[in-house]
């Protein structure tokens, strides 16, 4: 009778911990399995970002690579070479507009659990010249819900995230160019020759 007892007993404090044992690991699983998933988004727009980065950097050291990756071929009727783009910001600004919108229709990304898609998207680009080298910068901030509620929890959890990335837009080419201009500027104004006589004025002065 005693032993009869004690086994009920025992399936008793099964049952009792399985109560709360159960919900709690279910709850640590599907946690586990939405955010190992919302960083699964999280990677892959990164990889979004840092690609048309690199892309925008790369369509504004030259004009012309939009039509060769078009039509595998410079189109000779829109050649637009933009050979004032590092004095104003107008082309770069049109090149960076676009690829925020290719960068937006890219990211729409669930992962392996539907519901999970990068929402209340804000991209950012933004052009810097610092006259020597430019560079150009994206920034995409989004939100990523639990799709589903859960028990005892109002208002929905949603994580929030950044992903951002700056490429240098390297033109060896122009830079050559405007160095040789800035070097011929100098040879025919006879500004080296003043230069060189002011710097042996100071060092006379100086001794």
């Amino acid at each position: 009778m005693k032993g009869l007892m004690q086994k009920k007993e025992k399936g008793a404090v099964t049952i009792v911990e399985a109560t709360f044992v159960f919900p709690i690991m279910i709850f640590v699983l599907f946690f586990l399995l939405f955010y190992g998933n919302a960083w699964y988004v999280k990677s892959n727009v990164e990889n979004v970002v840092s690609k048309y980065s690199l892309e925008a950097a790369a369509e504004i050291s030259d004009p012309l690579l939009k039509s060769i990756k078009e039509n595998g071929k410079v189109s000779e009727s829109k050649v637009r070479t933009q050979p004032y783009r590092y004095l104003t910001s107008s082309y770069a600004n049109s090149v960076i507009n676009t690829y925020k919108s290719k960068i937006k229709d890219e990211i729409n990304i669930t992962g392996f659990l539907k519901g999970m898609k990068p929402n209340s998207v804000k991209c950012k680009g933004e052009y810097k010249n610092f006259v020597l080298y430019q560079t150009v910068r994206f920034e995409v901030t989004y939100e990523i819900g639990v799709p589903i509620r859960i028990i005892f929890i109002n208002d929905p959890i949603i994580m929030s995230f950044s992903s951002a990335d700056e490429a240098p837009i390297g033109d060896s080419s122009e830079f050559v160019l405007n160095t040789n201009m800035v070097l011929d500027y100098v040879e025919k104004t006879g500004l080296d020759e003043k230069i060189n006589k002011l710097l042996e004025n100071v060092k006379g002065f100086f001794g």
